[in-house]
């Protein structure tokens, strides 16, 4: 049997290899969202809640979850805009 000695050089760059892999994991995720978080989306439609809702109910606006994200998508938000949405 082999017994390999792990040194804490070895520990830290494991570590920094790790930590490296999951940050680009992370910024990958995010660059494929393409889309609006809730509060942008509601903004750009200058809409309050309910009817943001109701929008959603209605699937005249779809929204994707990665991870603990919900983000909706800008060519809905885009279409809306262009059918000269109004609040009310």
């Amino acid at each position: 049997m082999k017994i390999e000695i792990v040194t804490k050089e070895d520990l830290e760059l494991a570590k920094n290899e790790i930590i490296h892999r999951i940050r680009n994991c992370l910024f990958v995720s995010q660059q494929t969202v393409d889309g609006y978080r809730t509060k942008e989306a509601r903004l750009a439609l200058k809409c309050s809640s309910g009817k943001f809702r109701s929008l959603l109910i209605a699937g005249k606006l779809r929204a994707k979850k990665i991870g603990g994200t919900i983000s909706y998508l800008k060519s809905d938000v885009v279409k809306l805009l262009n059918e000269d949405f109004k609040d009310g």
